[in-house]
């Protein structure tokens, strides 16, 4: 085993967890439509074909293409075509496909754009990494790895990104790993968190003041837009900005201008805007609870993060990173019976509840092993058995997603979810902030899955 080099920030610097998948070489020609002549190599695991810029098969001239239209997919056992809810439909040899394999001779077709693959005599091996280019973010599950194939592409480029996911699934450190992969990675990463700024004060913070605009303004204050000049400027919580504020935000964006409160001359500013939220923003913008122009302008590219209890596989790996971020110069291993009791958990505050339940698992832990009873887990975050078993089934079978099971399997959770909810308001009187700091959530996340479960207090 390699070791783990880390950086200052944290990151892997040097990370060991890859795996190889074999195929033949081979080139995806575009044989008929606007981008007729257009050739990609088959050298990548995975391959991303829509209308936007950071795919791999970008078909920008194609209008009847989607944006995100669907993924190429290689594997030991040959190559998968995926249509990804695509507006007209993904094809192979003229038949309309969800996810089908593609045969040697068969050609696809999306939009009125049609391929073939052009296979070479060679076999080649493809590496399949486990973390993306950054170093911050690792996984196998498929949802993570489609992840780092999207920040390779979108690094680059200045396009707004959305992070939508619940509390605690990561969402700031993909936001860190694509500006570490941008050509703005030297410049400031500015961080805000718009649920948590005061409402008096957030227009002051965010576009900043002139000495005597109001009162106690003591001194001149750059705000975050011109902090993040020349980086990226991270709004997470988006969903929470005051609507007032919104359409100011907008302009910002739009014109990359703005005027300090109190100033008589406009600044201009260079920024790329990431920004993140657990709220469903479209349903939002519909319900006029959020400005539909404002959500159109930041949503121009969308990543949905996946919870933790979705992408199981990742869980060991996680924890490992994980650990080597705490303690960076020892070398801690879980053993699978640990392994197994973590992926058997729900994880309400996902990722950044992990992170403090191994911490706190390390300051009792004798040696550098850890094992099941070394991990000091509350009992309420433990499911019972109906939903062990199922989780179980779930780990054993290949990390599959729980949203993309049964059915049964997704009740199964919704219940569990409910259970320790309801478990922890009782345990603690129904003292709110105690019990989303206890799950490690944002009030807000605590008072959706509330709502979302119909959890009221019975008095």
């Amino acid at each position: 085993m390699e070791p783990t080099v880390m950086t200052e920030n944290g990151s892997l610097r040097n990370p060991y967890h890859s795996t190889t998948v074999s195929t033949r070489d081979g080139v995806i020609v575009c044989e008929q439509g606007p981008h007729q002549g257009l050739e990609v190599p088959l050298s990548s695991e995975l391959l991303h074909i829509g209308r936007d810029e950071w795919c791999d098969i970008s078909l920008p001239l194609d209008k009847k293409v989607s944006r995100h239209h669907g993924e190429l997919k290689v594997t030991d056992d040959g190559i998968s075509l995926r249509d990804l809810s695509s507006s007209n439909g993904t094809f192979v040899d003229n038949t309309r496909v969800f996810d089908a394999p593609l045969l040697p001779d068969s050609t696809f077709q999306v939009g009125q754009s049609q391929f073939r693959i052009r296979w070479k005599g060679e076999n080649k091996t493809i590496k399949v990494d486990y973390h993306d280019g950054s170093g911050f973010l690792v996984g196998k599950s498929p949802a993570m790895r489609k992840i780092f194939s999207m920040l390779s592409r979108l690094g680059p480029s200045d396009t707004g990104v959305l992070l939508q996911g619940e509390t605690g699934t990561g969402k700031t450190s993909i936001a860190r790993a694509l500006h570490q992969v941008s050509h703005r990675s030297g410049q400031p990463f500015v961080h805000v968190n718009c649920g948590a700024l005061s409402p008096n004060l957030i227009e002051s913070e965010l576009f900043g003041y002139e000495k005597g605009a109001f009162t106690g303004a003591q001194n001149q204050h750059r705000g975050y837009f011109e902090q993040a000049h020349g980086g990226t400027l991270f709004l997470d919580e988006i969903g929470e900005l005051p609507l007032d504020l919104q359409p100011k935000l907008l302009d910002v964006i739009e014109r990359q201008r703005l005027r300090r409160l109190g100033a008589e001359k406009e600044i201009q500013v260079d920024f790329r805007l990431v920004t993140a939220t657990h709220r469903n923003l479209r349903q939002a913008a519909q319900a006029k609870e959020f400005r539909e122009d404002l959500y159109y302008r930041i949503a121009v590219t969308s990543l949905t993060v996946p919870a933790l209890r979705e992408r199981n596989e990742d869980i060991p790996l996680l924890a490992e990173h994980i650990l080597s971020q705490i303690r960076p110069t020892e070398n801690y291993t879980l053993t699978p019976a640990a392994e197994q009791k973590m992926q058997s958990m729900l994880w309400p505050g996902n990722v950044r509840q992990m992170r403090n339940i191994l911490e706190s698992s390390l300051i009792f832990l004798e040696g550098l092993v850890l094992d099941a009873d070394d991990l000091v887990i509350p009992d309420y975050l433990l499911p019972d058995e109906s939903t062990r078993s199922s989780t179980e089934a779930t780990s054993h079978s290949g990390g599959m997603s729980a949203t993309s099971t049964s059915g049964t399997l997704q009740d199964l959770l919704g219940q569990e979810e409910k259970r320790i909810i309801e478990a922890l308001l009782e345990e603690l009187d129904w003292d709110i902030p105690a019990v989303y700091e206890r799950l490690d959530i944002s009030r807000s996340g605590l008072y959706h899955r509330m709502k979302k479960h119909n959890i009221k207090r019975n008095d």
